[in-house]
């Protein structure tokens, strides 16, 4: 038996095309297509108009009971359900029921709108994060000034000493300390993004305060490049701790040569820190990723067994981004150096 109401579609599907078309002969003042579109929209609406009848008897001869009339039929169905009899449905019932189910919009069809739900809290990828030497960095409101200057110790004093019969009467040697300057100048650090002011009212997860979060991740992690490398150029304006100089373009940092990584790298670099009497206070020492799994991984062969040099104690002591670090030395432990993770 032919689907009449699908024929009747594809029908008005091919009018609209012919439509189209007789259109765009029409703008294009082509009489010969037109007229043919034309002869061809007659034609369909023919075919449609009587498709469109035999729907119209078929609807007339299932018209649904009243509803009185129905709940007096549904009343005495149940009835004989509770007395344990049997029901019976018509032809007619059943052949308008499954008409029903025929002309139905399913939900797999993708014509009808589906319920959706969202979750309220945006996830963050794996591994954001930042150093956390930009805790360690003094913060100050600089409003208005062109310049900051800092002035710091070069070289101190030198004391001499000698028997008073050689320097009775003469001037006594002269020391002289040097100072230098350094100097902070403006820079801009900046993060620009947009959010549509509608956006809450289509969603329940809260974009905006995730992109202000984001916003501040990001400044914090480029203020963390700036303090360790500087801005990059060529005449710096932003310098870092690895390009550090003065205001007369002396440098501030100093260097130490580590050939390779072994149970004496860090005893190295501990004691390069500060000056040839005393080692400097407060020390950091600022890691990749990289180099802090390759520190990590150094094996000591002076303990019994196979058991890394460096101790990762963090968890279990909550020292946070601190490593213990036993000394080579029996019996001696070298201290504690901060590890700044640079990411």
């Amino acid at each position: 038996m032919p689907d009449i109401r699908r024929e009747l579609i594809d029908l008005g599907a091919q009018r609209a095309n012919h439509l189209t078309a007789a259109e765009n002969a029409l703008a294009a003042n082509d009489q010969t297509a037109y007229d043919a579109a034309m002869a061809e929209i007659g034609r369909l609406n023919n075919e449609m108009n009587r498709r469109q009848t035999l729907i119209d008897e078929q609807e007339r001869n299932f018209t649904p009971v009243s509803g009185a009339e129905q709940r007096d039929m549904i009343e005495d169905r149940v009835n004989d359900l509770r007395n344990g009899r049997n029901i019976t449905f018509t032809a007619q019932e059943i052949h308008r029921e499954f008409r029903n189910v025929r002309n139905a919009l399913l939900v797999g069809s993708g014509q009808v709108t589906e319920p959706v739900g969202g979750g309220s809290t945006i996830h963050d990828p794996v591994g954001v994060g930042y150093s956390s030497i930009i805790d360690q960095v003094r913060v100050m409101d600089l409003t208005g000034l062109s310049a900051w200057q800092e002035p710091y110790v070069i070289s101190g004093l030198t004391a001499h000493g000698a028997d008073p019969k050689d320097t009775a009467g003469k001037l006594r040697t002269e020391s002289e300390a040097s100072f230098g300057v350094a100097e902070l100048r403006p820079y801009e650090v900046t993060v620009t993004s947009y959010v549509d002011r509608n956006i809450e009212r289509l969603t329940n997860a809260a974009y905006f305060d995730k992109v202000y979060s984001m916003a501040m991740t990001a400044l914090r992690k480029k203020n963390v490049d700036l303090i360790i490398n500087g801005d990059g150029a060529g005449s710096p304006i932003f310098y870092g701790i690895k390009t550090a100089k003065n205001k007369i373009g002396n440098a501030i940092y100093a260097t130490e040569s580590v050939t390779s990584s072994d149970v004496g790298t860090l005893d190295q670099l501990y004691f390069a820190y500060g000056d040839d009497e005393s080692i400097g206070a407060n020390a950091r020492l600022l890691l990749t990723k990289r180099n802090l799994s390759a520190i990590g991984g150094i094996r000591s062969q002076m303990l019994s067994g196979d058991h890394r040099a460096f101790q990762d104690q963090a968890a279990e002591l909550r020292l946070q981004r601190m490593l213990h670090i036993p000394a080579q030395r029996p019996g001696t432990v070298l201290g504690i150096v901060g590890l700044f993770h640079n990411q």
